[in-house]
């Protein structure tokens, strides 16, 4: 990492728009340990983690299970959703997969957020950092949705629902 990367600037950014917010329902995609899940839940009603495996101590509502089968089995029961953060499998055609589940039960104007869009160099570009998650930014931009992507590696592309 370079002096512009900084591993926590997500999670800060995350927890103060949380706080600003206050989420009826907030769903973070891709958990790891925690760090972000954990921060942003005091500030919200209801939040939720989905992750393929349980390595954090979130005594909240929890789901370890793909992200894909969550939303096989969850996305009827759903509530609408305020606020996301999306950060599980970096392959475009995972995070393009989610991204359409999650909008699909987002309130208008509800907030999603994508990691890993502005990768420091090529070498971020491996599928255990960033993938290729980075081509989200055209592919929002080209279907029109209202995006903004923060220019922080590894990146944070903020997406607002509004009505096309």
């Amino acid at each position: 990492m370079n002096q512009l990367t900084d591993g926590n600037f997500h999670t800060e950014f995350i927890v103060s728009l949380a706080r600003r917010m206050q989420p009826k329902v907030y769903l973070e995609l891709g958990v790891y340990k925690g760090k972000t899940l954990c921060a942003v839940a005091p500030y919200c009603k209801k939040a939720i983690g989905v992750d393929t495996q349980r390595r954090c101590e979130y005594s909240g509502l929890f789901y370890q299970m793909t992200t894909k089968d969550f939303f096989t089995n969850h996305q009827e029961t759903l509530e609408e959703l305020e606020l996301c953060f999306i950060d599980a499998d970096h392959s475009f055609e995972s995070v393009k997969d989610d991204f359409h589940r999650v909008y699909e039960s987002l309130t208008m104007n509800g907030i999603l957020i994508l990691h890993d869009t502005f990768p420091e160099n090529d070498e971020y570009k491996a599928p255990h950092l960033c993938g290729d998650t980075f081509k989200m930014v055209n592919y929002l931009k080209d279907k029109g949705i209202e995006a903004v992507t923060l220019p922080c590696p590894p990146g944070l592309t903020i997406v607002r629902k509004v009505v096309l």
